[in-house]
This record gives C-alpha cells, sequence and structure tokens, in this order.
C-alpha cells in the first residue's frame, strides 16, 4: 500500500482506527491529506487519540458512517467495537445508537476535497454499499482501493462493483499480491 502513495496524495481511511492513517500520513508529507472515518465512538476517541499522539496533523477524523446514501443510521455493536457495522434506522429506532451517516461522493462534493489516490475500506460487509456511494470518486479519480471482502449476502457484489467501473482485482496470499476472480477468489483483504 505505502508504495502506492506519494507525496502529496488524498488517501480515504474508511473504518479506521489508526494503523493504515498514521502510517500514510508520514507517506503523503505536510501537503498530502488523509481523511479518516470511523463512527464508533469508542473507536473513533481512539483515531483522534492515535493521531495526536503521532503528531499527524495531516489527518482529518471524521464521525461518520460511509455507506450508500445519506441519513441516520443505527450502530449495531459487534464483539469488539471494531467490529461494529451499521444499519438503516426504522420507527422501532430510539436513537440512543445512531450515528450519521453519507456517501463518499456527497462527502467529497460537500467538502470540495479534490482528487482522491487510494481509498482503503474494512467496514463489516458494507463495502458493497460504501461502492455505491462512492461510483463518482471511483470513475473520476481512478484511486487505488483497498478493502475487505467478506460473504454478507450475494456473492462478492463489492467486487462487481469495481469491475464494472474498470478497476482490475487483486488478492494479497500469502504476501503475494494475485489476480482475483469475480466469483472464485477466497474472501479477505482485496
Amino acid at each position: 500500500m505505502l508504495e502506492r502513495l506519494k507525496s502529496e496524495d488524498r488517501m480515504i481511511d474508511v473504518g479506521a482506527i489508526g494503523i493504515y492513517s498514521l502510517h500514510a500520513s508520514r507517506r503523503v508529507g505536510k501537503k498530502g491529506r488523509i481523511i479518516a472515518f470511523e463512527p464508533t465512538p469508542e473507536t473513533h476517541q481512539i483515531l483522534v487519540e492515535n493521531t495526536k499522539l503521532n503528531d499527524c496533523s495531516n489527518v482529518i477524523c471524521e464521525k461518520i458512517a460511509l455507506g450508500g446514501r445519506n441519513g441516520t443510521f443505527r450502530l449495531v455493536a459487534g464483539d469488539r467495537p471494531v467490529s461494529n457495522s451499521i444499519i438503516e434506522a426504522t420507527d422501532s429506532f430510539d436513537g440512543r445508537d445512531h450515528v450519521i451517516g453519507m456517501t463518499l461522493d456527497d462527502y467529497c462534493a460537500r467538502h470540495q476535497i479534490g482528487k482522491i489516490n487510494f481509498i482503503k475500506v474494512d467496514i463489516e460487509g458494507g463495502e458493497a454499499a460504501f461502492f455505491r456511494g462512492a461510483l463518482n470518486t471511483l470513475r473520476k479519480d481512478r484511486p487505488v482501493v483497498v478493502f475487505e471482502s467478506l460473504h454478507t449476502g450475494p456473492l462478492y457484489p463489492e467486487r462487481e462493483i469495481l469491475i464494472h467501473n474498470g478497476h482490475k482485482l487483486y488478492i494479497l496470499n500469502r504476501g503475494t499480491m494475485e489476480e482475483a476472480l469475480l466469483k472464485t477468489s477466497g474472501s479477505g483483504n482485496a
């Protein structure tokens, strides 16, 4: 990943605790920008503390869930805070565990972000929704994308979205990047 980032690049880190953001921060330098998104309050606080402790002034920490639409979502607790996910809020939703969500395309337009060079996504099965909300960015900027690919419904919808928008897929297998097939390569980081 670090070999793909250059000085002054812009990176989006979706589902961030800080590991990727901290390393990328040094690689892109003071003129580069990392925007890290983490909606879980506990994990977001760790992200903020990590960036402060490591003097990463080029990292912006956003407490927003990026997905396929703008709105309010219910935060569903996983077995630990970094494995939380979001679902659409319903009428029975009490609001105590809600998070604000938006699409990457809308965020970039609202904040006039400019060209995105790299995107890292690890959001516990929400990757396909995220990519649907990032189609304009994917098509316009053609960023390098690193993401987790899980079986959470239809077989690999996140891969189909990327392939249909001109991306080639590779999977990390024992330290080697291998071309991933749409329907047959295993789960993991692509």
